[in-house]
């Protein structure tokens, strides 16, 4: 079984899921955002929450190739495993979003992938 196939199986798309986040974005996180905010989704999966906010850039990072077919117009999609690398340039975000993502990985990645979002994240002066 494919890794996408598994994804689908294990945890399918649920409207009620997106309708969530579209009311938690809009009455909580996205008034923590600048107006020009470039944002990354981290372990996107179905991208409830990069479809529900708003930036001037939006970024979704998940190791199933699949889940791009989920996000929609104006979502940039990186097919990459965040423990490798995040593959965006040096403080290229604003902000980094992540959502049952770190409780997934081994704890030896965690630190590598907080120095990686560490490294694209902008941080003001």
């Amino acid at each position: 079984m494919s890794a996408g196939a598994y994804h689908d199986i294990r945890l399918p798309f649920d409207e009620g899921r997106a309708r969530l986040w579209r009311i938690l974005v809009a009455h909580e996180l996205q008034p923590l955002l600048p107006p020009r905010a470039r944002v990354l989704d981290l372990g996107c999966g179905h991208g409830y929450f990069i479809r529900a906010v708003q930036a001037a850039e939006r970024h979704a990072l998940d190791r199933e190739p699949s889940v791009q077919d989920r996000l929609g117009p104006g979502v940039r999609f990186h097919a990459a495993d965040a423990r490798q690398s995040i593959p965006l340039p040096d403080a290229s975000v604003d902000a980094v979003f992540a959502s049952n993502f770190l409780e997934h990985l081994e704890p030896g990645d965690v630190e590598g992938v907080l120095t990686s979002v560490r490294r694209v994240l902008v941080f003001a002066k």
